[in-house]
Order: C-alpha cells, then sequence, then structure tokens
C-alpha cells in the first residue's frame, strides 16, 4: 500500500486482526496518536519512506511499532536524495525502538537507497556498516543494504 498515516495504519489494523504480513509507504507526517491497540498477529512488516536524514525520527517510528510486539521481521526501504553519506555515520538505525519494542524480532533488514551521493568514500562506507553491525550486534539477524548512486533515478 502506499501512503499510509498514522490513522490509516490504526484502521487497517483494527479492521484485519488477522493481518501476518504488512507492506506500505509511510507518510513524513508528524502526527500523534495516543493508543493503538495492539495487533497480535502481525508477524511481518515492512515499511517504505522517502527521507531526508533524520525526519523521521525514533519517535515517529514509535507510533508505528508500539502496537506489533508480536513482530518477527522488521524491514525498512528508506529513499533519500541528494544525501551527504556522513550524515549516517551516528545514525541509530532504529535500534532503541527495536530494543525497547520488539521483544520477539528475528530479523532486521534495512535498505538504504541513497541517490545524488556527493561523495563515495569507501572508508566512511565501512564505519556505517560496522557502526550498524555494532548496534544490532547478534541480537537478532540484522542486515544493512546499501544502494548508493551518484545519479538520482529516472522516469
Amino acid at each position: 500500500m502506499d501512503n499510509i498515516d498514522l490513522l490509516a495504519y490504526r484502521h487497517i489494523l483494527i479492521l484485519c486482526p488477522n493481518l501476518y504480513l504488512f507492506q506500505f509507504t509511510m507518510l513524513n507526517q508528524h502526527e500523534e496518536l495516543h493508543y493503538i491497540e495492539p495487533h497480535l498477529n502481525l508477524k511481518k512488516i515492512i515499511i517504505k519512506f522517502q527521507s531526508l536524514i533524520k525526519s523521521i525520527s525514533d519517535c515517529a517510528m514509535s507510533h508505528y511499532l508500539s502496537c506489533v510486539p508480536n513482530l518477527e521481521q522488521f524491514i525498512v526501504h528508506e529513499i533519500n536524495f541528494d544525501v551527504n553519506i556522513k550524515e549516517y555515520l551516528d545514525y541509530n538505525w532504529f535500534a532503541s525502538l527495536i530494543d525497547k519494542q520488539l521483544p520477539l524480532l528475528r530479523q532486521f533488514k534495512y535498505y538504504l537507497h541513497a541517490y545524488g551521493i556527493k561523495q563515495n568514500n569507501d572508508n566512511i562506507i565501512n564505519r556505517i556498516e560496522a557502526n550498524f553491525k555494532q548496534i544490532h550486534n547478534k541480537k537478532y539477524q540484522s542486515r544493512l543494504i546499501l544502494k548508493l548512486l551518484h545519479s538520482f533515478p529516472s522516469d
């Protein structure tokens, strides 16, 4: 599904109590719902979002993850345009959220699709990958997939 905001997400979870897999594109809206009923059957979620580094904060993602405590697979596709790759050196990769809200997580994959990379320094990329591995240190199977391009995708 495309362009799901938090309210639509909540309604889908309520209307589909047996939902096992949910794949959607998250809107970059910073809305807040005070309570979303836990959905205990959802085991796999794939979230795609377009980002300007750190525009999707842990707080925003927290609302989406707080109601799926039995999630076993969490896959993120971040699409970022015109990025300075160095900004990812200290990125959290949602690790604190996962620790707090997803006790049954077995697999976490993070796809970073970055276009318009200003520099492509292998040392920086190696440090980003090492940071990711350290943050998600053997708590569950984790993988960072970097798709870095100097140019923008053509329509």
